[in-house]
């Protein structure tokens, strides 16, 4: 399976997943997909977990992913278009994203864990779905 096909089958809405799937494996309509990001609400409430406003920076998101089992390397579904389906080093992806203002999901662990950063600060939070989650 495809890591964005398990980042929305773990953490999109049941109802939004088909067509967020769909939009985003068409090439032609992949930027009708990342364009919702900005300000994306179909996050399953139940995988969100909420970012301390002292703790929005690159450094502290990067220890809170390690200390959830993130890797070195994520992948990135983003409405900055150089970002978008790049796999990169994780300090370095958040680096770029944090703050910037533009809608983007960090993949750290396929299905399992990433990080969302939308247009506003209070939208940055990191998505968990543990391994006993159904």
């Amino acid at each position: 399976m495809n890591e964005e096909v398990e980042i929305a089958r773990a953490f999109v809405v049941a109802a939004k997943q088909a067509r967020f799937i769909a939009l985003l494996a068409n090439p032609k309509r992949r930027r009708r997909a990342t364009a919702t990001l900005a300000h994306f609400r179909d996050w399953d409430p139940r995988r969100v977990v909420t970012i301390p406003p002292a703790e929005q920076d690159p450094a502290a998101i990067l220890r809170m992913l390690q200390g959830k089992g993130a890797g070195d390397s994520c992948h990135l579904i983003s409405e900055a278009s150089g970002l978008d389906g790049r796999r990169l080093a994780l300090a370095a992806a958040l680096d770029s994203v944090v703050g910037q203002g533009m809608g983007t999901v960090v993949s750290c662990v396929a299905g399992r864990l990433a990080y969302y950063e939308g247009e506003d600060p209070a939208d940055r939070c990191l998505l968990v779905r543990s391994t006993t989650d159904q």
